[in-house]
């Protein structure tokens, strides 16, 4: 069944409907993703947090877990668990990890 925003009703929890990651190890944002493992290829620059987020592990090259799908997204990070809002997560780009 289709919600009026074009997903199946199993992805109404979702902003964006499924993932957009690839095998090929396509980037998308972090707010995009609905599990699994990701590496951060960027945080932007019109992140006012980007420093915080370097200091709480969340920074290129670091490798994040996906733990909940939510408002606010939760991650794994150096085995801490990060709570971030919406609008974080979208200024952060990342790309499924090889490992995952």
């Amino acid at each position: 069944m289709r919600s009026r925003q074009g997903f199946h009703k199993e992805d109404e929890g979702m902003l964006h409907g499924a993932p957009r990651t690839s095998r090929s190890g396509a980037s998308v944002r972090l707010c995009e993703c609905s599990g699994g493992c990701f590496e951060v290829l960027r945080l932007s620059p019109d992140l006012t947090c980007a420093r915080r987020l370097r200091e709480l592990g969340i920074f290129e090259g670091a490798s994040l877990r996906l733990l909940k799908r939510s408002d606010p997204i939760l991650v794994l990070a150096q085995d801490c668990r990060i709570a971030l809002d919406l609008q974080t997560a979208g200024g952060i780009e990342v790309r499924a990890a090889e490992n995952a």
